[in-house]
């Protein structure tokens, strides 16, 4: 499937893309957060090893995912996706509602730790 640009947020220091193909929707979010500790891999639907650097694909409630970069101990939030349809999408093709429905299903995750 080819997706192709139809919108996209940048206030200088977020940038929000927004993704169609065919009834999928995708936003990709800008967020960097650093986590007090790492996550268990086990919560990860995906790890990638780069030598001593890890990227953790975590889902989120809501059809969100994180993407966590683990390396020397560390562990940082560097993007967060949003992946619906365009008939059930929750931000409703807004960049900035898509960042809120994410920060706030991550929010839930955090409150109950990594």
């Amino acid at each position: 499937m080819m997706l192709k640009l139809v919108n996209s947020y940048f206030n200088g220091l977020s940038r929000i893309l927004v993704l169609e193909g065919g009834s999928t929707r995708l936003y990709i979010i800008d967020h960097y957060q650093l986590l007090p500790k790492h996550p268990s891999l086990e919560r990860c639907t995906r790890v990638l090893e780069v030598g001593a650097s890890k990227l953790c694909y975590m889902d989120l409630e809501g059809r969100c995912q994180l993407l966590i970069l683990i390396i020397d101990g560390r562990a940082e939030i560097i993007s967060v996706r949003l992946i619906t349809t365009t008939e059930k999408d929750p931000a409703e093709g807004s960049p900035k509602r898509a960042k809120e429905y994410c920060l706030a299903s991550l929010s839930n995750v955090l409150n109950k730790e990594l």
